[in-house]
């Protein structure tokens, strides 16, 4: 188990002269986990590297009352063995730790309603064994909530509770073909007739939306027939 505590200071380059965060401490089982609470956290509060206060990296050791300093997090994701104050030299690099991935990883998708008086991130209940995966399941759920909700993606190698089933799900890209069009006086022009899988044969979002892209101009027939993206 690691530990570190997320913190921040003004930049008075930019008139900052209070910290423009909140703190926040956090625990993972990864030191992969541990780089994504940083990079969350910059994004969380825009922060800018001279935001960044280099956070110590705890690891926790059962039955063990202290606390050992693993190395310390760089504002652009790189882990060091050593104080940001000897981050000088020809030798630097031979003191960053490499962060390796935990073969039981899987990404999350996380949910907050910004309606609420104190919106808090959750968790959408479902894993996803790659994060192009993920990526593409939240991209369609942006697609069809609200504007008041925000979804983001995040690693994890928490374990499945009895109580709640996670499944992990392993994405299958689609191309969605949907034709509009006035089929009787009582239609607008722009209700669509059908909507249905086109092709499913992709191994990844990217080359869905490719396809899609292309077919669009190929056999879009002036906005008659629309193709995109989606993940089923």
């Amino acid at each position: 188990m690691y530990e570190m505590k997320l913190r921040s200071t003004g930049n008075p380059d930019f008139g900052q002269y209070t910290p423009i965060s909140n703190p926040e401490t956090v625990r993972a089982e990864s030191l992969f986990e541990m780089r994504a609470h940083c990079e969350r956290y910059i994004a969380d509060w825009d922060m800018g590297g001279g935001n960044w206060m280099n956070p110590p990296v705890y690891e926790i050791v059962p039955g063990r009352k202290s606390k050992k300093i693993v190395g310390y997090f760089s504002y652009n994701g790189r882990l060091w063995k050593t104080a940001p104050h000897k981050w000088v030299g020809e030798d630097r690099d031979s003191d960053e730790i490499e962060i390796a991935r935990p073969e039981n990883l899987t990404w999350k998708i996380e949910t907050r309603d910004l309606d609420l008086d104190d919106p808090v991130w959750e968790s959408a209940g479902i894993r996803f064994q790659t994060e192009e995966a993920a990526k593409a399941h939240a991209t369609e759920m942006k697609a069809r909530s609200t504007g008041t909700f925000q979804w983001r993606i995040f690693p994890t190698t928490e374990p499945v509770t009895e109580k709640i089933e996670v499944p992990v799900v392993k994405a299958k890209f689609v191309v969605i073909e949907t034709m509009y069009g006035c089929v009787d006086a009582e239609m607008d022009d722009d209700q669509y007739v059908f909507s249905n899988v086109y092709a499913d044969h992709f191994t990844s979002m990217k080359e869905a939306e490719e396809y899609a892209s292309e077919r669009n101009v190929t056999h879009g027939q002036g906005g008659r027939y629309s193709y995109h993206a989606a993940i089923r």
